[in-house]
């Protein structure tokens, strides 16, 4: 299952582009020819996610026609 490799990636990105504040919500968009199965996605985001700023966050997967796969948006929590 190479989904479980791609949300460590994302994660990561996500993670490191936070800059250790927290995630709230994160916006994918997915094609329907990226070679990439978005259940997939979703059903291991919460376990690649525990452990780093993206914990807890709220994954949004929009579906697209091509072979987009790619960060739309990220929601980070502002600082006290």
């Amino acid at each position: 299952m190479h989904e479980l490799g791609i949300t460590r990636n994302i994660v990561a990105i996500a993670h490191e582009a936070a800059r250790g504040r927290r995630i709230v919500r994160i916006t994918l968009e997915i094609g329907a020819q990226a070679g990439v199965e978005p259940r997939a996605i979703a059903f291991c985001f919460d376990v690649v996610a525990q452990g780093t700023t993206a914990e807890g966050a709220v994954l949004d997967i929009v579906p697209l026609a091509g072979t987009e796969l790619s960060i739309k948006t990220m929601e980070i929590e502002e600082a006290c």
